[in-house]
């Protein structure tokens, strides 16, 4: 009898540990698809917010630390509508990038699929910002995740304000 209790407990032990692996694999999985699934929805905020206001994109260009006192001008202006528009649209691209780099960071994403997609991406977003970015940069604002993705561009010869001008088909400084 106690040959017996003993391979039904070992036997139990199996079926245990055995949907214990199932689980874990599943919830990775479920985790994997939320992170994609976030980031996507993110980057289809992005894409629609350019749609329905394209002019946010040509304050990018134009953005100075000055472009701050203007944004919060009392009263508003349709200069600081526009910037905080803007403002608004960068606080998404931030979301977006610091979600995608987060989800990396906690192994959610495939190294393959963030270096030859994701990555890509956030660098766009950057890149496409750059002058509102780097003021950030200066200030306490911006997360580890980017302050490291920035850094990792740039030690790996992204130059992002040179970027910037070329993408924008500015003339070099």
């Amino acid at each position: 009898m106690e040959l017996l209790t003993a391979i039904v407990a070992a036997c139990a032990a199996l079926v245990t540990a055995g949907l214990g692996v199932v689980a874990f694999r599943l919830s990775r999985a479920g985790s994997r698809y939320a992170a994609r699934r976030a980031i996507g929805d993110l980057a289809n905020s992005l894409a629609t917010f350019r749609a329905e206001y394209p002019e946010v994109m040509s304050v990018a260009r134009n953005w100075t630390p000055a472009s701050w006192e203007r944004l919060f001008a009392a009263p508003a202006t349709d200069e600081s509508k526009g910037l905080a528009r803007y403002y608004s649209f960068v606080e998404i691209g931030l979301e977006f990038c610091n979600t995608t780099l987060g989800a990396y960071a906690e192994g959610h994403l495939p190294r393959d699929a963030f270096e030859r997609h994701y990555r890509p991406l956030v660098r766009l977003f950057v890149t496409e910002n750059w002058p509102m970015i780097s003021d950030l940069l200066t200030k306490p604002y911006l997360s580890d995740y980017l302050r490291d993705e920035v850094d990792a561009g740039g030690a790996g010869g992204w130059a992002w304000a040179t970027e910037h001008r070329k993408m924008l088909g500015m003339p070099k400084v």
